[in-house]
């Protein structure tokens, strides 16, 4: 038995493996897009499932997916490929002994923008996407995002492909400059350089360029606790990182011409 897009054997698997519970103890059905299962001892648990979706987006680490019952949302999970023990052996000591969790790129990131949002409120969201927190799906732990889309309800496209398409004009330049006050301003940690991919660049109803928004890699890079380092660490980074951006910018439009 199976709903649009779901697989409720594989599901009863999942969550006998997870929680020891045997077929008699729940009950699983399709309700709209939620899977929903209910446990005796838990009661009623909603659970999305993705397995039967397209990922709009894919990183080297993460897939993302329309929320399948909010259309202004998305899901990040890991990719099937990249489990947690892959990402370790990937790396040299002493970062190969540190705990499974410290590859958890969604843990990092939901753990960061709660501490963001405590300190800069609604200014945060100026030029970063909304992360609303984790719920299960088929795929393992989704961490739920706002998708970022134009006027026209369409994905906002990366400033990669909008720079390809559309050439780096004075709304785009605008925009990114913006974006870049702000960043110097607020100094957001950040893993790593900004990537064009992971900068996105939201139209107005004219199709206009309004500004850019940033939708992932939010988190500290250093393993050294973060209110160990001064905030000059901190603006040090953001300035590096705003000159990368411009780099690369730079680069791309040097390979168009």
């Amino acid at each position: 038995m199976s709903g649009r897009g779901y697989n409720i054997q594989k599901c009863k698997t999942v969550w006998e493996l997870a929680f020891g519970l045997t077929s008699d103890k729940f009950q699983i059905t399709t309700v709209s897009n939620v899977i929903e299962i209910y446990t005796k001892n838990e009661g009623l648990s909603l659970v999305y499932s993705l397995s039967g979706l397209s990922p709009f987006a894919e990183g080297g680490r993460r897939q993302c997916y329309i929320h399948p019952e909010y259309d202004e949302r998305c899901i990040k999970v890991r990719r099937p490929d990249r489990p947690l023990e892959y990402l370790r052996s990937r790396r040299n000591f002493p970062k190969s002994i540190m705990p499974l969790a410290t590859f958890d790129d969604s843990r990092k990131e939901y753990r960061t923008m709660k501490e963001l949002d405590s300190k800069l409120g609604n200014f945060l969201y100026k030029h970063v996407n909304h992360c609303y927190g984790f719920e299960e799906t088929d795929l393992g732990a989704g961490l739920v995002c706002e998708l970022i889309t134009d006027a026209d309800g369409q994905i906002s496209s990366s400033l990669r492909n909008h720079i390809e398409h559309f050439g780096y004009d004075n709304a785009c330049q605008a925009i990114v400059d913006d974006f870049s006050q702000f960043w110097l301003e607020v100094a957001i940690p950040y893993r790593g350089n900004f990537r064009l991919e992971n900068l996105v660049v939201q139209k107005d109803r004219n199709g206009e360029p309004w500004r850019l928004v940033v939708i992932d890699d939010i988190g500290y890079s250093s393993s050294v606790p973060a209110w160990l380092l001064p905030r000059r660490h901190f603006m040090r980074k953001a300035e590096m990182k705003v000159d990368v951006l411009y780099q690369r910018i730079q680069a791309l439009v040097s390979e168009l011409v």
